[in-house]
């Protein structure tokens, strides 16, 4: 008998036990929460932001980098590259999800992050620029994203405890550290053209046509981690009835032949046509528009280095090709 009693008192105990910890994660749980609210919603604005753009149920999203965003000075909201497509066809609402240095990888969190959800779009728009896949971009520390590709596949209980879990360094916020990017190789197609830090280090004395090396030069293969995301996006949308539409962006290879000479006109080539027939055969034909412009159409002297940021006109001229290329935004 008194065996019995010792072992319903211990499982009272037990459960007792159990009890108390439940409440104490709970108190956990709900202190986390208002401290979230109050102090730290902010930091997760932009996935925020653009989560709400998908839940809105925008039948278009357009994905893309700065050059979405860019404009002249004194030029109106209204004429940025989003703005103008919305223009051309008005009874259709396109969602815009952009940030600077925003390429293939965060399309592909985007993407994942879509087909978990409830509403689907029926056309995603991806900006391809090929400055993207150059280590002085694809390896620069604060365009990796990881906080933002975190929040995007755990969901809110993630952004309660993204402090604490920080804290005890449960995930690497640094994949890529300042010295490795400095120290990242730049190429001239096959050869070694220098360091990243002698390009973009606060020594360096990088002209024009530097920059169109470190940007451009490289070559580029399949196996590069941004173009594998982007058929494995193109891939998933498909595999879940969203349409992909892929083009790249316009280059200012003009310029890039004047300080390199043929050879860069043909790099460029050689690596977009490397992306179209990864691409197509995974069912994804991109529009190319890399040379579709001349050095007139872009805006990129502002700030002394080369860029895909376009003027009015080559904006205009941008939303023409793309309304004229996709059954989904106009003629084909």
């Amino acid at each position: 008998m008194k065996y019995l009693l010792s072992i319903f008192s211990s499982k009272r105990l037990i459960w007792r036990f159990v009890g108390h910890l439940a409440l104490f994660a709970l108190a956990i749980l709900c202190a986390q929460t208002i401290i979230y609210w109050a102090y730290w919603k902010d930091t997760f604005s932009l996935p925020l932001r653009n989560e709400n753009i998908i839940h809105q149920g925008t039948p278009i999203l357009y994905f893309g980098d700065s050059v979405l965003k860019s404009r002249e000075k004194n030029s109106p909201e209204s004429s940025t590259l989003p703005n103008l497509l919305q223009a051309q066809m008005p009874q259709t609402p396109i969602g815009t999800l952009q940030n600077g240095g925003y390429s293939a990888d965060m399309y592909l969190a985007y993407g994942d992050y879509i087909v978990r959800e409830s509403y689907h779009p029926r056309l995603c728009i991806f900006e391809i620029n090929m400055r993207s896949f150059s280590n002085g971009w694809d390896l620069r520390p604060e365009w990796q994203f990881v906080q933002e590709k975190l929040t995007l596949s755990h969901g809110v209980l993630f952004r309660i405890f993204f402090r604490p879990l920080s804290v005890f360094k449960a995930f690497n916020l640094t994949p890529v550290t300042q010295e490795e990017f400095d120290h990242a190789p730049v190429f001239d197609g096959e050869r070694m053209a220098g360091q990243v830090m002698d390009y973009l280090g606060p020594a360096s004395r990088a002209m024009v046509g530097d920059m169109f090396v470190l940007d451009y030069m490289r070559v580029l293969r399949k196996d590069h981690r941004k173009v594998r995301d982007l058929i494995t996006l193109c891939k998933m949308l498909r595999s879940h009835g969203i349409e992909p539409f892929f083009y790249i962006t316009p280059v200012d290879y003009q310029t890039g032949d004047h300080y390199l000479g043929p050879r860069f006109e043909k790099r460029l080539g050689d690596n977009v046509e490397m992306i179209e027939r990864e691409l197509a055969e995974s069912g994804c034909r991109p529009l190319d528009l890399s040379r579709s412009l001349g050095s007139e159409a872009f805006d990129w002297r502002v700030v002394a280095f080369p860029n895909e940021h376009l003027n009015l006109k080559g904006r205009r001229e941008v939303v023409k090709r793309l309304t004229c290329s996709s059954k989904q935004l106009g003629p084909f």
